[in-house]
């Protein structure tokens, strides 16, 4: 794994070959009143975490271990984390504001 624009876009190695593939998450800045405004298209935390719990829950199925579970635990751990962190700053009004 290489940060390509560190925060936005990341070079992730493919397995067993030398090739790799790229991996963007959304990326905004500041602009006018503090909203933020996307200035790149991407994925973000919460999509690839959903990503990995179901590649997860699949090779459980396939090859059950109890490391299969610990992980999808906590993976839909800061998954759940992550939306309660959106609905919080929604509550407080500032989703989509670069404010605290």
């Amino acid at each position: 794994m290489k940060a390509v624009v560190k925060g936005h876009l990341y070079r992730l190695d493919n397995f067993e070959t030398d090739s790799y593939q790229e991996l963007g998450f959304i990326q905004k800045v500041k602009g006018k009143d503090d909203e933020l405004v996307t200035v790149s298209a991407g994925t973000t935390n919460e999509e690839v975490f959903e990503m990995l719990i179901d590649r997860l829950k699949y090779l459980d199925d396939k090859f059950p271990c109890y490391e299969n579970k610990e992980a999808i635990n906590y993976a839909q751990k800061a998954v759940n984390a992550l939306y309660r962190r959106t609905e919080d700053r929604k509550l407080r009004e500032v989703e989509g504001k670069h404010l605290n």
